[in-house]
């Protein structure tokens, strides 16, 4: 979990693949258990075989790529993908090559997915006691509060957009970067922002539901601070994804009590409108909501469309998981000098590296969170707010996935992987208690 919390610092700063590397150490901790709940029948209070299944299945998509084929077949399964190696290789034609294009850059997304998996069953495992379940949601509300201070701070009265950090740990930056607290690229701050808030908001809405004021008033301020930050950042589709987010949270209430869940998203909506007033960012925010996509603003979405493109040539395996830098240029027809080293959107990039395989796990582990989310919206008990609030932070962060590539992101993958681990743990809990 400390992984999850310290990972934005120095992910966010760089974006350096090898620190998944660290992160991925966690699997040898964590593949036995995982293995064990994967084989071993399911005793109250265990996560289900199921959720251990998928678990596994998160780094076997990406592993999948390294399995080598015959050129024939991929000629069948591939088209675009065998002609881009006929073009790389002609002596290929009649040999075997991995699925993925890079296989590289493939390991090194089975590390991410890998780490990711660990990190997911690890807090799983630990949460299964509300004890420990708090001591790991105050972390991360506390992590998470902490790190929307310093984007504040440096929002406010450092703000370089060529670098991040200042004098020793300046970290210089290119022209296309935007810069906000530790992260390469305020979409990536916001994002985190995004789940960070979803646990604040569980742990709020419950205490307020079970009329403790003091621990929701402390919850809701951690939660509005993370919200400034993430207003701050005038980022579009965090705004989305963070309206779905405050949608479900809305849907997801008794009718008796929607009334009161709809005035408190409203004040925390009117304070964070109010704090963005009083920096003066209030004007950059709406001017940015009228700027029609076009051009370079245009170019993500074309770049999207290039991506489905390359997915409808190789719909069965993709390119391969990681592989998105290496294989577009080929495939580019965005009149663009810029280099796109991610698609600017997690599920066109996903189909795009994955294909049909990566889409029905994502389809699979959907499911299973949506039935996660339905059953407690059906409970009365304040707790059911615990696996709501995580929930819907991780659903505004797959709504800002249609926008922007958070997911691919090694830190910000961590967090989601811990969010939704959280939730599911909170389902755990509730199903032990009967």
């Amino acid at each position: 979990m400390l992984v999850a919390c310290a990972a934005p610092w120095a992910f966010g700063a760089a974006e350096p693949l090898w620190w998944a590397i660290a992160s991925a150490a966690c699997l040898l901790v964590a593949l036995p258990s995982i293995l064990a709940g994967a084989v071993r029948g399911t005793q109250v209070g265990d996560p289900p075989r199921a959720l251990g299944l998928l678990t596994l299945a998160l780094p076997a998509v990406a592993l999948l790529g390294l399995v080598p084929i015959p050129m024939a077949l991929r000629a069948i399964l591939s088209p675009d993908a065998a002609a881009v190696l006929a073009d790389a290789d002609p002596s290929a034609a009649d040999g075997w090559r991995p699925i993925s294009l890079d296989p590289h850059a493939t390991i090194g997304a089975a590390i991410v997915a890998s780490a990711c998996a660990a990190m997911f069953w690890i807090v799983l495992r630990a949460a299964r006691e509300e004890s420990n379940a708090r001591v790991l949601r105050t972390l991360l509300v506390v992590a998470g509060t902490a790190l929307a201070v310093f984007g504040l701070w440096h929002r406010v009265f450092h703000y370089d957009q060529r670098a991040i950090f200042w004098g020793t740990w300046r970290v210089e930056l290119p022209d296309v970067a935007t810069p906000f607290g530790p992260y390469v690229n305020r979409n990536h701050f916001a994002g985190a922002m995004l789940l960070f808030a979803g646990v604040a908001a569980g742990p709020a809405l419950a205490a307020a539901a079970a009329r403790r004021f003091a621990a929701a008033a402390w919850s809701f301020a951690a939660a509005t601070t993370i919200l400034v930050a993430l207003g701050t950042t005038t980022s579009r589709g965090a705004l989305v994804g963070l309206a779905a987010g405050a949608l479900a949270l809305v849907a997801a209430s008794a009718r008796t009590n929607r009334a009161r869940v709809v005035i408190g998203v409203a004040a925390v909506a009117a304070v964070v409108i109010a704090a963005m007033a009083s920096m003066g960012l209030l004007g950059e925010l709406t001017g940015r909501l009228h700027v029609v996509p076009v051009g370079r603003e245009g170019n993500r979405f074309a770049v999207q469309w290039d991506a489905l493109r390359v997915f409808a040539g190789s719909p069965l395996f993709g390119t391969g998981a990681g592989t998105f830098a290496a294989v577009y240029p080929p495939f580019q027809t965005v009149d663009d000098v810029r280099f796109f080293g991610n698609a600017h959107g997690d599920w066109a990039q996903f189909l795009m590296e994955t294909g049909i395989i990566g889409a029905a796990f994502v389809v699979a582990a959907g499911a299973r969170a949506a039935a996660c989310a339905k059953a407690a919206a059906a409970e009365t008990d304040p707790r059911r707010w615990l696996v709501l609030g995580p929930v819907a932070g991780c659903l505004a962060m797959c709504v800002h996935g249609l926008f922007e590539t958070n997911l691919h992101l090694p830190s910000n993958a961590l967090l989601f992987a811990a969010t939704l681990s959280l939730a599911f743990a909170a389902s755990l809990r509730r199903d032990a208690a009967g």
